[in-house]
């Protein structure tokens, strides 16, 4: 029941000499013309009596009346009467006068400045009245005034409860929170509750399992807008999400599949229309004006297939078709295996291709024909966005088995993509033998990495084919490669490789220019290309909005400066990462060391200058000595951790310098340096080799 019937309807009793009102006039005496006759002690008694009869709902119509019609700010009414309008009411779909006050319409309620000390009153009295909920939906007060878009009682209820996480995690009779139901009802006031809910409140699962992030991505609340919001709760839930598996509804889908699937759903719902309209007859459609059967869809969805034609439709339906039928194909379900060491996505799969010699192709996708799949089309370029935003996400945050199930479903019936997310060349050492792997496989148009071992220069390496930058052909004068250049041409529509790892070390390394020409386009944003003293410039041509870029020093003073130069890598202003990697040079490691020193202090300067905050991390490797001791140190380290290995380094009685000699007891031969304690080494590499496969 509505305030307006039921609980301020009383409003119009408030009639002088009405007998009613004595319970609501602190100055009224008995109305009762009998009770003149009788003693002052039982006029007490009835007074009484009558005050005890006054409802919940009766006191705060009085309070709400006064404050409206007379000016009464709340402080000025008797602790009596706030205490009153405190307690329980009688109607338990209305439980509490927070939930009659966000119900209420706004000509209900008195001025802000009279309503504002009432919220905040009831909000923080002891019986925690936001906290409760009716009878009907399982509401709580603050549901309600969400529902009602009422921004600002919303925000007085926020700022008044100390534990707002508490009451916007509650759920409803659907398991929905005030971030579900905020989303949704499309709330001005979304921002600002989702800057006060925490990970858990902000990707809970209601009745479906949906998330608040499902609910943000559905196609019909995808305006132009909602991107932002859709990165909000990305930023503070995401890692939430991943750790306690929360990425999918009862569904099974995504929020990246649940996007496309309520796209799917709008656009039959438009196609559905446009028969209706097309099979009317034309006086028909003429009469009810739907010449433009568009023009409903818009009324229906907001707006957002205003975008969409026929073509378009079809497209999609055909494109969604096209993976539905690769569902059948559960063989092609790719299975994890071990990784080469160091590549960043250790869960990554490894799959059977073809090479110059019966050689292996690493990619994320079945090494054979890759069947046609229809193109989209054109599309809203809101609903694009949002695509795009996602994907990226989810293949940045995600390794590979998790990110294709995210993309394209979880089971080996839902039909997962036969593209490749990643390209792996280990094992592969010309050019051309990775080029006729590459040739078969087709490719998402981003990728989770690419690395590329070192690679024999062909015969013609050193003659360069055209160059995208001149167009002409030319010869080298240099002795600088470039053969990797085709082989980055042939990844045919993807526009963005998250990490790039090329091993140019030893020379013949490749020239700058075909450096530049193999990855302008690819918007790299992790750059592991390993080419000794690079040049910043090439960097900043390739990848503009690289993120995070691993540099190898020779040990010349003069290239440290010149990255450290405004010129240099403060030119890459969405750079958060570097590591340097030292090769000891000509110098004594001390002045190696100053130099490097100097070079942080230096790019610290200019990068705070450009507002840029990047972490700089040194790797000294020293030479080859120098690398295999900081190895058998990180390997020393990680040991020590291990509570069994704890205890065989004290019973050996091993120091850390002894140990390290045995820098690989990964199942690997031990070290043993001539004259070391022979014996308690080869111990100690045995304990490790024993605990190896519990580590």
């Amino acid at each position: 029941m509505s305030m307006s019937e039921a609980s301020l309807g009383r409003e119009s009793q408030f009639i002088p000499g009405n007998p009613q009102q004595d319970a609501y006039d602190d100055d009224s005496s008995s109305s009762s013309n009998e009770g003149e006759d009788e003693d002052s002690d039982k006029d007490d008694t009835n007074e009484e009596a009558q005050e005890v009869e006054t409802s919940v709902e009766e006191q705060l119509t009085k309070v709400l009346h006064e404050m409206k019609h007379s000016g009464k700010r709340f402080g000025e009414f008797d602790q009596e009467v706030k205490d009153r309008i405190a307690m329980k009411t009688r109607n338990e779909n209305e439980p509490t006068t927070l939930h009659i006050l966000a119900i209420a319409k706004k000509d209900e309620l008195p001025d802000e400045r009279f309503l504002k000390p009432l919220i905040k009153f009831l909000v923080r009295r002891p019986e925690r009245l936001l906290a409760k909920k009716d009878d009907g939906q399982n509401y709580t007060p603050l549901h309600h005034a969400i529902l009602k878009n009422k921004t600002k009682m919303v925000k007085w209820m926020c700022e008044a409860d100390a534990e707002i996480d508490k009451i916007l995690s509650m759920k409803s009779q659907k398991k929905k929170n005030c971030l579900h139901v905020a989303i949704e009802k499309r709330s001005k006031m979304v921002d600002y509750l989702i800057g006060l809910a925490s990970p858990d409140t902000l990707s809970a699962k209601d009745f479906d399992d949906n998330t608040p992030l499902h609910l943000a991505v559905e196609c019909q609340r995808c305006d132009e807008k909602q991107l932002e919001l859709i990165e909000a709760i990305v930023e503070k839930c995401d890692d939430h999400m991943r750790d306690t598996g929360k990425d999918f509804n009862a569904a099974s889908r995504s929020p990246y599949l649940h996007h496309l699937y309520t796209c799917e759903q709008g656009i039959d719902m438009e196609k559905a229309k446009m028969d209706v309209a097309i099979k009317k007859p034309r006086e028909e459609n003429k009469a009810n004006n739907s010449t433009h059967p568009q023009t409903d869809g818009q009324k229906v969805q907001g707006g957002i297939y205003a975008e969409y034609n026929k073509k378009q439709t079809l497209s999609m339906k055909q494109t969604l078709s096209a993976r539905s039928e690769l569902s059948g194909k559960g063989q092609q379900r790719l299975t994890a295996v071990s990784h080469p060491t160091n590549e960043p996505l250790p869960n990554s799969p490894t799959v059977e291709g073809v090479d110059e010699n019966k050689t292996r192709c690493k990619a994320g996708v079945p090494a054979k024909d890759a069947e046609k799949e229809p193109k989209n089309g054109n599309q809203s370029p809101t609903l694009k966005k949002i695509r795009d935003f996602l994907k990226l996400h989810y293949l940045r945050t995600r390794d590979h088995d998790a990110a294709l199930e995210i993309l394209y479903g979880r089971y080996p019936n839902s039909g997962h993509s036969n593209k490749a997310t990643f390209l792996d060349l280990s094992g592969y050492s010309t050019k051309d033998g990775a080029s006729k792997a590459i040739s078969i496989l087709k490719f998402e148009d981003i990728l989770q990495y690419v690395k590329i071992p070192r690679m024999r220069a062909d015969e013609n390496s050193l003659i360069r084919n055209a160059s995208k930058s001149t167009g002409q052909m030319i010869q080298s004068n240099g002795n600088g490669r470039g053969d990797l250049v085709k082989v980055f041409e042939s990844l045919k529509g993807v526009n963005t490789i998250l990490k790039v790892t090329v091993d140019d070390l030893k020379p013949p390394a490749h020239s700058d220019e075909a450096i530049e020409d193999a990855l302008r386009g690819k918007n790299v944003e992790i750059w592991d290309w390993k080419k000794i003293d690079l040049c910043p410039e090439v960097i900043y041509n390739a990848a503009p909005k690289a993120t995070e870029i691993h540099l190898h020093w020779s040990g010349n003073n003069a290239v440290l400066r010149g990255w450290s130069e405004e010129d240099g890598l403060p030119k890459l202003t969405q750079l958060r990462k570097i590591e340097l990697y030292v090769e000891q040079g000509l110098e004594q490691f001390r002045r190696v060391k100053t130099n490097v020193a100097e070079f942080k202090r230096r790019i610290g300067v200019q990068m705070k200058r450009e507002s840029i905050r990047a972490q700089i991390r040194i790797v000294c490797a020293r030479g080859k000595g120098q690398q295999k001791e900081q190895k058998a140190q990180e390997h020393f380290e990680a040991l020590k951790q291990h509570e069994k290995m704890k205890d065989a380094l004290i019973q050996i009685g091993v120091t850390k310098n002894k140990y390290l000699t045995v820098w690989d007891v990964f199942g690997k031969k031990v070290e043993v340096a001539k004259n070391y304690e022979g014996e308690k080494i080869n111990l100690l590499a045995e304990v490790a080799e024993t605990l190896c496969a519990k580590f």
